[in-house]
């Protein structure tokens, strides 16, 4: 489902993406590419991370589908994937195939999605994205990301207001141990 545009594979088949098709990488050269995804983005509507390579957008819980930021910054996250966790950087998060959100996959449930029921990680390649937590902010790495204990997406907590949740009202960020500030990088 995540074919990298930068690969140069059509990443806009969404049909086929919801069937599970998939393309593996045809040499080493390729594999280590795609240790980091691009076309991550934020959504205007609900504030959370989500996939930007489709030719539709998902589903965002404050309706229609997710928006990306048109005006300055719009950012490309690149999230590394199926790489070692580290005391700085979480793994378990995934992508949603149902509403396309960052969610995380280390609990019994899977959170709230905004396409209904709980979110739903791809069957084939299921990228585990290792998000880097608590470091410094650089030019291309943005912090204020936070972990939604209602819906469990990560979501941007760099506004007065927190977006809009699956599970109802505005995003929750956790309070209790560990609050990871997570540091996203992007081109």
């Amino acid at each position: 489902m995540f074919l990298s545009r930068a690969l140069g594979v059509t990443a806009g088949l969404a049909g086929a993406a919801a069937a599970g098709a998939f393309a593996l990488p045809a040499s080493a050269k390729e594999s280590t590419a795609l240790a980091n995804q691009p076309n991550w983005r934020f959504c205007v509507k609900c504030y959370g991370m989500f996939f930007y390579g489709f030719s539709d957008n998902g589903r965002c819980p404050a309706g229609g589908a997710h928006a990306r930021q048109t005006n300055r910054p719009d950012y490309d996250f690149v999230l590394p994937h199926d790489v070692a966790q580290t005391p700085t950087a979480q793994h378990d998060w995934r992508f949603c195939v149902k509403c396309y959100d960052l969610f995380f996959y280390g609990f019994s449930d899977n959170g709230r999605c905004p396409a209904g029921g709980a979110h739903s990680r791809q069957s084939g390649p299921d990228y585990d994205f290792v998000i880097p937590h608590d470091v410094p902010e650089t030019a291309t790495a943005q912090r204020n990301w936070r972990f939604c204990v209602k819906c469990y997406v990560m979501f941007f907590y760099g506004f007065s207001d927190n977006g809009r949740c699956a599970a109802g009202g505005a995003h929750a960020r956790q309070t209790n141990r560990p609050d990871y500030d997570f540091v996203i990088p992007h081109r």
